[in-house]
């Protein structure tokens, strides 16, 4: 490629002051699309480039923009919206890009666990469910502009944008509702299968049919649950005297029912790690932008993508919290056992108890061990202050794994230059917040990486309602020091109190194999009075 339909951009240079080229993938229509990096926040993007006075533009900048607006973390958010003019030799469309994987590619080795398939079409209806409500909807959900990242999480690539650059962001709010709830009830069909129920199958084997008719997940494949085959069912062609599920909203209402407050971010993460090590570039249709903007999906100028971060999972503790996992599907299937199982050793209990010999003469009462009460924490939340130099957060969908009580899933910041933090901004901070004003005598905090340098802090106005997120300057500190090891336990000076506490790193360490880039990576924090 020349280069000419998108204004003569070139690999390496920088747009927008901060946006530089790193490499094009495809074109349709003189709209080019780019990988590129935010050398600003050192993150990687994507970037939809339009020549100048290119007859779209007006339309697909205002779909970006208000694409722009939602904020939900399960859609890969459009980051930046700029227009050809005189300090700009394109237009273009900013999007975020996180590693991770298509729902297309961990399909194609095979059908999810029923757990795990209800869970991510949860997440899918959940997310869509209030953008519906507002008159807005996606467009091109399929296989591929669903994706899942490398800590499991579910993430919407292109909300409203790629059905714009198709073309196909048509017909009234209605319609285009219809058409993402349908394209639903085929996500949950082909995650239950392995096999897509639709016209076009994205590179997924054809599901079966019985004269013309659908064949429902439970026949196509033994081992699918009555219930979720009939949820799904519902969705895509519901029985008669069955209730239709007709809305985002309700689908997500039907599996919430069945999953209750468990996730499968677990198992999905470790399926992610799997299917991206013999990752490779040239895989075909992998990616929708690629197939809508260049037609054929080919890439012209391949680059290896980096390996995926290690999130320090060993084989042995994989292996550990996939029987775990097991055993929770197992209660979850069988509560009625447990409930049976728990009033049996209660009985028992009380038995042994009456039945016991009391105490005499000589004997001897063991006095409870005195331990420090552990600090319930409410909530995390970034400080990563706009008004510090900041964006507001950094990587919120892995907050809780902060606190989840497991020391092999970690938040981690975004990748900074080490130089970056203190020179461009003071540091990037997490918020603890406890159930009320307490005291706190120690803090203990496991990094991913180590040596960092971290001022634990609380708020200078000690009676605030919410923690103060604006600066770091709301704060003051009560002890600071660099963490050497980990986990490590921190003594805070006596008399500390408060209700929100906040562990602020202001030197971040150098990532293992990348000395020219740095992170704060905290896999497990605690607090005890």
């Amino acid at each position: 490629m020349t280069g000419h339909h998108d204004g003569d951009v070139h690999a390496g240079q920088v747009l927008g002051g901060r946006y530089r080229l790193v490499s094009r993938r495809a074109e349709r229509d003189d709209i080019a699309w780019w990988e590129g990096l935010d050398e600003t926040l050192s993150r990687a993007v994507t970037l939809y480039i339009m020549p100048p006075n290119h007859p779209r533009a007006d339309e697909l900048l205002g779909v970006a923009r208000k694409a722009g607006r939602v904020t939900d973390p399960r859609f890969l958010r459009v980051l930046d919206v700029l227009a050809f003019g005189p300090s700009e030799p394109v237009s273009m469309i900013v999007c975020e890009e996180i590693p991770g994987v298509s729902l297309q590619a961990l399909l194609k080795h095979g059908p999810l666990a029923g757990f795990d398939a209800a869970w991510v079409i949860g997440e899918v209806a959940s997310a869509l469910a209030p953008l519906h409500e507002m008159g807005l909807s996606h467009g091109e959900l399929s296989p591929v502009t669903v994706m899942l990242t490398t800590s499991g999480a579910v993430r919407i690539k292109g909300f409203m944008l790629f059905a714009a650059l198709a073309g196909h962001l048509t017909g009234d709010a209605d319609t285009r509702e219809r058409a993402d709830v349908a394209a639903i009830g085929n996500l949950f069909y082909a995650c239950l299968t392995g096999a897509w129920p639709g016209e076009r199958n994205f590179g997924l084997p054809s599901a079966r049919r019985d004269g013309g008719s659908l064949v429902p997940p439970a026949q196509a494949r033994p081992g699918v649950s009555t219930l979720l085959d009939a949820i799904c069912t519902q969705i895509i062609k519901p029985r008669p005297g069955a209730a239709p599920l007709r809305t985002a909203a309700a689908i997500s209402i039907a599996l919430r029912k069945v999953l209750g407050t468990a996730d499968a971010r677990t198992d999905l993460a470790l399926r992610v790690s799997d299917a991206m090590k013999p990752r490779v570039e040239a895989e075909e249709d992998e990616d929708i932008t690629a197939r809508r903007l260049g037609g054929s999906g080919a890439s012209e100028s391949k680059v290896p993508k980096p390996p995926p971060p290690n999130d320090g999972v060993t084989p042995v503790s994989a292996r550990v919290r996939s029987v775990v996992r097991g055993v929770v599907r197992w209660v979850i299937d069988h509560w009625w056992v447990v409930a049976a199982a728990v009033v049996l050793i209660v009985v028992i209990a009380l038995v042994a108890q009456s039945c016991s010999v009391p105490e005499g003469p000589g004997s001897t009462t063991v006095s409870p061990t005195v331990t420090q009460k552990a600090l319930v924490i409410k909530a995390v939340a970034e400080l990563d202050a706009e008004a510090d130099g900041g964006d507001g957060k950094d990587n919120p969908e892995l907050v809780p794994l902060a606190t989840d009580g497991k020391d092999d899933t970690c938040w981690k910041s975004e990748l900074y230059s080490l130089t970056y933090i203190p020179t461009r901004k003071p540091g990037i901070g997490l918020v603890l917040a406890f159930e009320e004003v307490t005291a706190v005598s120690k803090v203990t905090v496991t990094l991913g990486v180590a040596p960092a340098g971290v001022s634990i802090m609380v708020p200078v106005d000690s009676g605030v309602d919410s923690p103060p997120l604006a600066s770091v300057g709301d704060w003051t500190s009560v002890h600071s020091l660099t963490v050497t090891k980990t986990p490590q336990t921190v003594t805070l000076p006596e008399g500390t109190k408060t209700r929100y506490l906040l562990l602020y790193f202001n030197k971040l360490p150098p990532v293992p194999d990348r000395d020219d880039r740095a992170q704060a990576v905290v896999c497990e924090v605690t607090a005890t009075a």
